[in-house]
């Protein structure tokens, strides 16, 4: 059965070939648009066709469109019938890709992806933060991230689908389409118990989830399981969470157990976000590592690991300083990187500025390529043409060595000219952006203005400018989460000062997160002894607090320096 729909945005007809998957939400339909699956709702509600709207008016940006590979499964038209009623929406198809599930797990990977080695799942985890950063950079947030909504091709490039259960907000009306789902294991501790449905979450929440997710690409398993010490039974996962105790907390009741895979393996780097993932950021959610601290991070980790010297599927990082996965197979008799025999696609690195590149030191790998079939192919020997004359082995390879060598400096002299063009290009590119943003700004065309600045940080992601100057609007417009957002990346890319602490700190004072606010004023103070607006308004959080004494201590410091309103709060309180 063929059904006869029309697109929204030119009526074009589009026929429902197939049904492939069904759920409570909806049907997922094959079409005769090449490329295209449509989604139609059980229950088209007003409010759903209201956030489909919204999202087609303000798309994330593609970060692998250069790579012509679909990242993020985004809505890209309304669906309507014959009498005018929206059903649902078209969506691009991610073709030749697989759940992240059938990766992680290694019993499941030697069965369908036997060559998807460790480097591979660090890349896949490199390119997953990449696109969940795109998706927050333009103020959504994901809510239910699980295995299942993450796909994955044999490049290792990553797709997000699902992507109409996002939280939306209507960047015109402020309204907020909720994210009413959620996924056991993935749910931060701050919203467990709390109603989905009433509930506005934040790009905090995820950046939990996404720690949770590239833990499991990299180690196998979930980060809050592992050996139970504690009195009685271990509690259900949910509890864990809910308590903080993982196998890396500290004083926490659940221990490394013998198949636990240690966390010095993975670079210094990882380790220390996750560490502030699970452990800071239980108690201070907003300390965890944003989607950008992962992508650094990984970066940072692929370009150290290097291949055994014994076994080529086996990779680790260069810091750890010997090959983890043959130990544990010595001493386990666990190798969950087996070797392989096919050739390898080589994974693909998304980076900002240009084309994604393997380290050559991986070029010449032998993995298998990722696919559910094993054909091995027979390599053909230089040898194997009579009519060429045989060449002795050892005599090719210095041959080729000596013509490797002699192309190196060339090489790199071409790459790093390269890179400096392409990296000078986006800097200049995003100044342009970035100042007519500013003009926009003057003008007080504020969603202008912070789409530009948006387009700014994608082209140039180390420069501080667009993030504080995008969250000054975002605080101007009450958008204090987005604020708070931008303001951190200005602390983390370490070009802070007082103004920036003192900001961040309003915009948790407004959200009622006071210990918050008091945390990032008390940092403007350090670097401003004379900040009478930070004493003063530290004085006003601690009134929130109920801390009476310190509030007025700081309004008579705020007083001292001249501060009017101190001098107000002084008589009032």
């Amino acid at each position: 059965m063929i059904v006869l729909l029309t697109r929204h945005s030119n009526n074009q007809p589009v026929s429902l070939t197939k049904q492939i998957a069904d759920s409570g939400e909806g049907q997922v339909w094959s079409t005769n648009l090449e490329g295209y699956l449509a989604k139609i709702y059980h229950d088209p509600t007003p409010a759903r066709i209201a956030k489909l709207k919204v999202m087609l008016a303000n798309p994330p940006a593609e970060p692998m469109l250069s790579h012509n590979h679909v990242s993020i499964a985004w809505v890209s038209d309304l669906l309507k019938d014959s009498n005018g009623k929206y059903l649902g929406f078209l969506m691009p198809a991610i073709a030749d890709s697989k759940q992240l599930s059938s990766v992680y797990n290694p019993r499941l990977r030697k069965k369908v992806a036997p060559g998807f080695n460790w480097y591979y799942l660090h890349v896949t985890a490199l390119n997953t933060a990449w696109i969940i950063q795109e998706i927050h950079a333009k103020g959504y947030v994901l809510g239910d991230i699980k295995l299942e909504n993450i796909l994955v091709n044999d490049r290792a490039m990553t797709a997000v689908i699902d992507t109409d259960s996002f939280q939306v907000r209507d960047p015109q009306s402020n309204q907020v389409y909720r994210c009413t789902v959620g996924s056991e294991g993935f749910t931060p501790p701050e919203l467990l118990g709390k109603d989905f449905d009433t509930t506005n979450q934040t790009e905090i929440c995820d950046r939990f989830r996404l720690g949770v997710l590239i833990h499991y690409l990299l180690f196998g398993y979930h980060p809050f399981s592992g050996q139970w010490t504690g009195v009685g039974e271990s509690p259900e996962q949910t509890e864990l969470i809910k308590q903080g105790y993982w196998y890396g907390g500290h004083n926490s009741p659940i221990r490394a157990s013998e198949t636990t895979i240690p966390l010095d393996v993975v670079h210094p780097e990882l380790k220390q976000l996750f560490l502030k993932c699970f452990n800071e950021g239980h108690t201070k959610p907003h300390l965890r590592p944003t989607a950008l601290d992962w992508h650094n991070g990984l970066e940072v980790a692929v370009n150290q690991l290097i291949s055994c010297s014994r076994v080529d599927s086996h990779h680790y990082s260069r810091h750890y300083g010997k090959c983890y996965w043959c130990d544990r197979a010595v001493n386990l008799n666990i190798d969950i990187f087996p070797g392989v025999a096919n050739t390898a696609t080589i994974p693909s690195q998304i980076k900002q500025t240009s084309p994604p590149k393997v380290p050559s030191k991986y070029r010449k790998e032998t993995i298998a390529k990722v696919h559910n079939t094993q054909n091995t192919k027979k390599s053909l020997s230089i040898n194997d043409n009579p009519h060429k004359p045989k060449i002795h082995k050892r005599k090719l390879q210095n041959i080729i060595l000596f013509i490797v060598i002699a192309a190196i400096p060339l090489a790199i002299n071409i790459h790093q000219e390269r890179t400096s063009f392409l990296q000078t290009k986006a800097e200049t590119q995003a100044k342009d952006y970035i100042d007519r943003g500013l003009a926009h700004h003057n003008l007080n065309e504020y969603q202008e203005a912070i789409d530009d600045y948006t387009q700014a940080i994608y082209l140039n992601p180390d420069d501080f400018t667009s993030y504080f100057k995008r969250a000054d609007i975002y605080y101007y417009l009450k958008e204090y989460r987005q604020a708070i957002n931008d303001y951190s990346q200005v602390i983390l890319l370490k070009r802070s000062n007082e103004s920036v602490y003192h900001n961040r700190g309003k915009a948790y004072y407004y959200l009622e997160e006071y210990q918050e606010a008091i945390d990032d004023y008390t940092q403007a103070i350090h670097i401003n002894l004379n900040y009478d607006d930070a004493y003063n308004n530290r004085g006003l959080a601690y009134v929130k607090l109920g801390d009476r004494r310190r509030a007025i201590s700081d309004f008579r410091q705020a007083a001292r320096l001249g501060n009017e309103a101190a001098k107000e709060n002084l008589s009032y309180y």
